[in-house]
């Protein structure tokens, strides 16, 4: 009896090392498909206060008298905790931010059926403390064919909703009902935007945000966020970097040990496996059985690279965020023939929508412009191109204005870039005669 199970701990052993082997070959789109991974970190439980929100991101478009005034402002929701203790996203009501669509990160959806979305929401003053009359919220509910690129909207987006809402000032449940279909990627986003593209925005809140099948219960995922102390996460070999993390894990243990599998990116090798040791806060409360434990770990790269990372817990991955870094040769100030010679385009406009009705030029964000710039000096260009549109400088049919041109030349030369040799203005159609 006492061989037989022995051996069966083993298989049991032996089983769970296979899992764990078969996800270090995956992208973590994959797996979450294998783990039926939802919405991550919808409950804002996960973040620091005053810090972006793990999980989620907004990309917008700024009023470019105010944009370009603070290049350095990062345009993201961030973390806000009540006295009682719970946590809750934020999007301030940014000065210069007249539009914008707030996702969280996107989740893969594994039958036909109707699930349901919701979630708190609350409606806050603009940074100068003025609340605003403007248009309802639009919740955007989609995944698209990747299959197909041409095609009706139907065709190209097998399911496609979208519900709008007027959240007040005190916080209120929304829940929407959906048919979806199986096997697609979806995407939530929260649309706002003003009637005037002078005028901001009131801060949007929102808390709680689930999406789940009608026929199934409720189970909260093992959830986790690696982060550091800088917005770029670009190291350098030997460089020592202290990495924080935070997880929301079942079990109340005092301590609880965690595996990071740093892979490089498409190859998806494991480069290292790193034990990290966390300690449970003992002040968190929460009803769905995770416990939150928080620690640092000491890390110096060692190889060049772009890596990924995968969290294992009690030999199953985690549902995480971050742990995403690119590893560089350090570059001199002074720039090299060589690299004077490589280039590229800053700041192309694309085709993106607009709703505000303006003719001023939609400056598309994901981030401050100074962060943009960095990123860009980052790639280790000497030169490179400005592209843009006939509407960037010429706002009105008999007005030329340069002045987005200039702030995007500034923000490059503090990056001890090179002057750009060539301006090439895009996507000019010449009227007829």
């Amino acid at each position: 009896m006492k061989s037989w199970i022995q051996g069966f701990i083993a298989l049991m052993a032996g089983v769970s090392g296979i899992h764990a082997a078969d996800v270090m070959q995956l992208d973590p789109p994959e797996i979450g498909k294998q783990e039926k991974w939802l919405i991550f970190n919808g409950s804002m439980k996960l973040g620091e206060p005053g810090k972006p929100v793990p999980g989620f991101c907004a990309l917008g478009y700024f009023n470019k008298d105010e944009g370009y005034k603070k290049p350095e402002r990062i345009y993201a929701p961030v973390i806000r905790r009540e006295e009682s203790g719970n946590q809750y996203l934020e999007m301030p009501g940014y000065h210069g931010l007249p539009e914008y669509n707030l996702y969280p990160s996107g989740f893969y959806l594994p039958k036909d059926g109707e699930v349901e979305v919701s979630f708190m929401a609350k409606s806050i003053p603009d940074e100068n403390g003025k609340l605003h009359d403007q248009p309802g919220i639009i919740m955007d509910f989609r995944c698209s064919d990747p299959g197909r690129q041409y095609g009706s909207v139907k065709e190209r987006y097998p399911v496609l909703e979208s519900r709008t809402f007027n959240p007040g000032k005190e916080w209120r449940k929304y829940s929407y009902k959906i048919q979806v279909k199986a096997n697609f990627t979806y995407a939530i986003m929260f649309r706002s935007f003003s009637r005037n593209p002078a005028e901001w925005l009131n801060g949007l809140c929102i808390d709680d945000l689930k999406v789940r099948y009608q026929d199934a219960g409720e189970a909260a995922s093992d959830e986790a966020v690696i982060s550091c102390d800088r917005l770029l996460n670009v190291f350098y070999p030997g460089e020592e970097v202290e990495l924080k993390i935070q997880a929301l894990l079942h079990g109340s243990d005092v301590a609880a040990s965690i595996r990071l599998h740093i892979r490089s990116d498409y190859f998806l090798k494991n480069t290292e496996t790193l034990e990290v040791k966390l300690n449970r806060d003992a002040s968190f409360k929460s009803g769905d059985g995770r416990s939150l434990y928080t620690g640092l770990i000491k890390y110096q790269p060692g190889q060049y690279g772009s890596f990924n990372t995968v969290v294992m817990f009690d030999r199953k991955p985690v549902f995480s965020y971050g742990g995403d870094f690119a590893v560089l040769h350090p570059l001199d100030k002074a720039i090299s023939p060589l690299r004077k010679r490589l280039g590229g385009h800053f700041r192309t406009i694309g085709n993106y929508y607009q709703l505000t009705p303006s003719n001023d030029c939609p400056l598309i964000i994901r981030q401050g412009t100074d962060l943009e710039a960095q990123l860009y000096s980052l790639c280790g260009f000497g030169h490179g191109m400005v592209s843009f549109d006939l509407k960037k400088v010429q706002p009105q049919p008999d007005k030329m204005d340069f002045s987005m041109i200039d702030a995007d030349i500034k923000l490059l030369e503090k990056m001890v870039l090179n002057r750009f040799p060539v301006w090439a203005p895009g996507g000019i159609t010449l009227p007829d005669g």
